[in-house]
């Protein structure tokens, strides 16, 4: 069995770090809002994954794994992210099996462009590469994909888009804010290319303190003892199938996210099994900062 590498972006992106944005956001449920001045700070971050739940016919009997991902950049010079996830999943018969999945980004600081370059490895043998650019429609709406691995693919979207960390920043920004729910389309290069994905960020009540944070032996943690957070859950789903009727969630992602853009607890979901990432160290990057 193995691990999209959509899933890993995504958690790439739910736990980048930023500061208060200044612009005011729109309250309905159904209107994205702006990014506004919320900077995603340079960080590494490091993950510990366990097997949390599987149904029967998942036939997996255990899972463990570690992601490590850098972000870089500002949004004067565009946000890099290299990452690394390894899982190790044994079934019931013995067998075990590790997925390996390493992946570069470039976006560029205003959500105007969009590189990635993925590499997924199965059991130490090379499976898939996955390379390709995106770019924003001169209208500010649509995007223009150009996919040069595993096949070429030339393809486009009509409707608003978002990239990864340009979506981290409005949520950021949504949950300061006091939104509840954002709906938004996600662009990151996954499923060779050619996938839109809708997604619904469902945000919960804003909590005070943490004193587990207080507690915790990751020194960069304690820090963010005083600060505010909120339980943030989204649903993933692939933009070919959401006109089915009673389209489930590819997958979920639930996780608590502080206010100045780490997250802690997560919990991935899949369907058939689910996985939870714990936080085992944290470092501040130096970064340049914008004129």
């Amino acid at each position: 069995m193995q691990i999209s590498p959509v899933s890993v972006i995504k958690i790439c992106a739910v736990s980048a770090l930023c500061l208060l944005g200044t612009m005011p956001l729109a309250s309905a449920a159904n209107t994205v809002p702006e990014a506004g001045g919320t900077h995603v700070a340079a960080h590494r971050a490091v993950y510990n994954l366990t097997l949390n739940d599987s149904l029967n016919s998942a036939n997996i009997a255990a899972a463990t794994g570690r992601m490590v991902f850098e972000v870089s950049g500002s949004k004067c010079e565009g946000y890099l992210v290299n990452m690394r996830f390894i899982l190790s999943i044994s079934d019931t018969k013995g067998s075990v099996n590790v997925t390996d999945v390493r992946t570069s980004s470039w976006e560029h600081g205003k959500g105007d462009r969009f590189r990635f370059n993925t590499s997924q490895y199965f059991n130490q043998k090379l499976s898939k590469t996955t390379i390709g650019d995106a770019a924003r429609k001169k209208s500010g709406e649509g995007i223009d994909v150009n996919v040069k691995s595993p096949k070429r693919i030339v393809t486009k979207f009509d409707e608003k888009t978002y990239f990864p960390t340009e979506h981290t920043r409005l949520m950021l920004n949504a949950a300061i804010n006091g939104e509840k729910v954002l709906n938004a389309p996600i662009y990151d290069g996954s499923e060779n290319g050619n996938t839109l994905y809708d997604t619904t960020a469902i945000i919960g009540k804003e909590l005070k303190s943490d004193v587990t944070v207080a507690n915790s032996k990751i020194e960069n943690l304690k820090v963010m003892k005083d600060m505010v957070s909120w339980p943030v859950a989204i649903s993933f789903f692939d933009k070919k199938k959401s006109n089915k009727q009673d389209h489930l969630p590819d997958y979920e992602i639930s996780f608590r996210l502080y206010s100045n853009g780490v997250s802690r607890n997560l919990l991935i979901d899949y369907g058939d099994f689910s996985l939870t990432g714990s936080i085992s160290h944290i470092e501040f990057l130096p970064e340049n900062p914008c004129n």
